[in-house]
């Protein structure tokens, strides 16, 4: 397998990617890098890929905000973190050429919306956000 590297803003993490067209694989951490990584991680703003009624960042924004982007041939190409396990490194990233708009999580919802009108159930935007949300 290949070794890259990918970045978490400043910080370089060595990455072996599996093969396949996915951009997958696992981080090599050792033990400085594994705690490093769960401080940078836990210091991410929480929900940070929704706006303020809840709903997902169109993916342009997703990806500006990411901390994520490894090297490419004509600069930092940026990564959305699908996937990450602290224990192991097991990582999956999307990049701006692999990310669906919209797709199937939008297609759930939509399916939801649609079961709750249905059955008369109309969505209610204080009661669907959650508790803690204004």
């Amino acid at each position: 397998m290949e070794v890259r590297e990918v970045h978490y803003l400043q910080h370089v993490f060595p990455f072996e990617r599996s093969p396949g067209d996915l951009f997958e694989g696992r981080l090599l951490l050792d033990d400085a890098l594994r705690e490093l990584l769960v401080r940078l991680v836990g210091a991410e703003r929480e929900n940070s890929c929704l706006d303020e009624h809840g709903e997902r960042l169109p993916g342009k924004r997703l990806f500006a905000l990411s901390p994520w982007s490894c090297p490419g041939p004509s600069g930092p190409v940026k990564l959305l973190c699908r996937f990450l396990d602290l224990r192991d490194g097991r990582v999956l990233f999307s990049t701006p050429d692999s990310y669906l708009e919209g797709g199937l999580f939008d297609w759930m919802r939509n399916i939801g919306r649609r079961d709750q009108a249905e059955r008369g159930d109309a969505p209610n935007p204080a009661r669907d956000r959650g508790p803690g949300s204004s």
